[in-house]
């Protein structure tokens, strides 16, 4: 487990396990949820490190639970929590106020699709990859930007972006070639 802090919100990282079954033997009171709620192998892998990942970090007596928009929430735990997965990590942030948390491989789909999802003037400040990413995460604070495209949210500068008047502090960070990038409402 790698963690840091990234402006008021602490991310933990973990790189995933390759099978199920190990997983699932570490914490099997999950595995028939997992199994019932995703019939992707990989979907299952991702929501089981999560889990095992906040276990690691907050103990048994905290659990996530989803809001009505799909928002995770933490049970037991006056903090915020924002999930994110790639390839073959998982992510946690946990704030006392809101953030959102992406986490995005440097390699794929943001240099092939940056036309769709980004202006020329962002990618001037920003590569394609940590557009992608601040995006992301800023979708995953704002609840009310659910169901609104990524051309939505505009970056500002490195350290802002915007969203329907609602302003959001970006934080970004890399381990190797994972880009990460956590939102805070300002």
């Amino acid at each position: 487990m790698f963690s840091l802090t990234l402006g008021q919100t602490k991310v933990y990282l973990t790189e995933q396990p390759l099978a199920f079954d190990g997983l699932l033997s570490a914490f099997p009171r999950y595995g028939a949820e997992a199994e019932q709620r995703f019939a992707s192998p990989r979907r299952r892998r991702e929501w089981l490190s999560v889990r095992q990942l906040l276990h690691e970090v907050s103990g048994s007596g905290v659990s996530i639970v989803y809001d009505s928009s799909g928002r995770p929430q933490l049970k037991g735990s006056d903090l915020h929590i924002s999930i994110a997965h790639s390839d073959h990590y998982a992510a946690i942030a946990l704030s006392s106020s809101p953030a959102g948390l992406d986490i995005e491989q440097a390699a794929g789909k943001a240099e092939r699709l940056k036309a769709r999802f980004s202006t020329e003037e962002e990618r001037r400040q920003l590569s394609p990859v940590e557009i992608w990413c601040a995006k992301e995460a800023v979708y995953k604070l704002f609840p009310h930007s659910a169901g609104l495209p990524l051309t939505a949210i505009r970056i500002l500068s490195p350290e802002r972006a915007v969203c329907q008047r609602l302003t959001a502090k970006l934080h970004f960070s890399r381990l190797e070639s994972l880009h990460i990038c956590v939102a805070e409402e300002t």
